[in-house]
């Protein structure tokens, strides 16, 4: 009788040990009939149907401890016809880990996004809030950036940023989105494209910023730079807004201040310019109002100099 609890308690632990191999061996094979590609068809759709949005996913792998896809792809939106790419971005070695939804009440996403590291958080149970962060992102890799018609951008940059109405854009309820970036741009470096027609016989070939950062909010349609500071060739900052135009994003309308120091590389470099740029100074900066579209700026004039 004094063996029984301790044969109870044997008999117990194998049926455990069992239960839990027999749950091993079905999470095996769940595994490897995993139906990946139909799981992301079904993504795709979701993100068609709910939000517009347009993606191609390779087939999911189920892991113990995540699901992965070796990239997500988003092509180029109708609405940017006038971009020269085919696809905006990919993401690779993309991961959706299980522990932070049960540890968080968040859901990750962990991705590459050209070799830098991205981060997706969004809050359960709702799925309202977006929070993003991206680590040394070289611009220099990026398609996108070397679609502007200006120059080439080159150096590293990091944001962190939260979308408030991710509900609200998966509905359509609302067409863009509302939040906040904050970041900064280390060793940023702009060359500038000599065939424009408005850079053609500029003898600057580069803007060398050493550090950048900057704050912007986001209401829908209107873009709001709250803080843009620049440190190098141009010292001092821009604030401002963009208000989107939706159907036609040339004819956005673009109202900003550039309060800016020339470095005396720049000023040597500008030559004669230097002196007809004299019109715009206040002080010892430069202050500028710049209004117009993305398809045509007005001509820059000084504002009032305090």
């Amino acid at each position: 009788m004094q063996r029984l609890p301790l044969l109870i308690l044997k008999v117990l632990l194998a049926f455990i040990a069992v239960l839990v191999l027999l749950v091993v061996a079905l999470l095996a094979g769940f595994r490897q009939q995993f139906p990946g590609e139909a799981v992301a068809n079904y993504i795709e759709s979701q993100a068609r149907r709910q939000a517009g949005l347009q993606l191609e996913i390779d087939p999911l792998q189920l892991e113990w401890t995540h699901l992965s896809t070796p990239s997500v792809t988003f092509p180029r939106p109708p609405q940017l016809w006038m971009l020269p790419l085919e696809t905006l971005a990919q993401l690779d070695q993309v991961k959706l880990p299980f522990l932070p939804i049960l540890q968080f009440q968040q859901f990750w996403v962990q991705a590459q996004l050209y070799q830098s590291d991205l981060k997706l958080a969004f809050d359960l149970p709702g799925m309202n809030t977006l929070n993003i962060s991206l680590d040394e992102l070289m611009l220099q890799q990026v398609p996108l950036a070397n679609t502007l018609p200006f120059g080439f951008p080159a150096g590293v940059m990091s944001l962190d940023g939260e979308i408030k109405n991710l509900a609200q854009l998966q509905r359509r309820q609302q067409s863009l989105p509302i939040g906040t970036l904050q970041g900064s741009m280390t060793d940023f470096r702009f060359r500038l494209n000599q065939e424009h027609p408005l850079l053609n016989g500029l003898s600057i070939t580069e803007l060398n910023l050493p550090e950048v950062s900057y704050a912007i909010s986001m209401q829908q349609q209107l873009i709001e730079i709250s803080q843009l500071t620049l440190n190098g060739d141009l010292e001092g900052s821009v604030t401002g807004n963009i208000r989107l135009n939706e159907r036609n994003l040339l004819e956005s309308r673009i109202d900003l201040d550039l309060k800016v120091r020339l470095s005396q590389k720049l000023q040597d470099q500008l030559g004669p310019l230097t002196m007809m740029l004299q019109g715009f100074r206040c002080g010892d900066f430069f202050d500028v109002k710049i209004r117009g579209t993305f398809r045509q700026i007005s001509p820059p004039f000084r504002n009032r100099c305090t």
